[in-house]
């Protein structure tokens, strides 16, 4: 239920957003919807734990489909655009002064060794020391 509602948020988020204006591209609007939709969902809602069964199904296209052309347009596959989002509300929740073990809680990391692992990967300190004054 909260995944759908989740879901359902995003796509009146998406239209309201979307519904006027297309995006400049050289692909069709019909080919870029569908991506525009997950990427929509998953800076939202960084810390959903969606599946990418989930995201296709979101987006109308194969599980294939979804990583090969969410790639091809975005740079990154779906899973590694999320933990993006996700470092990058990290990142605000700690300048915030929440702590380490809340922040990766709430941004949907498992634990917190899951957000330091991908914090000093993406960012090459650590969520301490990024977080000091």
């Amino acid at each position: 239920m909260l995944r759908e509602t989740l879901i359902y948020a995003s796509l009146v988020k998406l239209m309201t957003r979307h519904g006027r204006t297309a995006p400049k591209t050289d692909q069709p609007l019909s080919a870029l919807r569908p991506l525009l939709l997950v990427k929509e969902f998953l800076d939202d809602f960084p810390q959903a734990d969606v599946s990418l069964e989930e995201l296709a199904q979101l987006a109308g296209l194969s599980p294939f489909h979804l990583v090969r052309t969410f790639q091809k347009q975005f740079g990154l596959p779906p899973h590694a655009y999320q933990i993006q989002a996700r470092l990058r509300l990290a990142k605000t929740l700690l300048k915030q002064g929440v702590s380490i073990s809340e922040t990766a809680q709430e941004c949907g990391f498992h634990d917190q060794s899951h957000l330091h692992r991908h914090f000093k990967k993406a960012l090459g300190i650590t969520p301490k020391q990024y977080a000091r004054p």
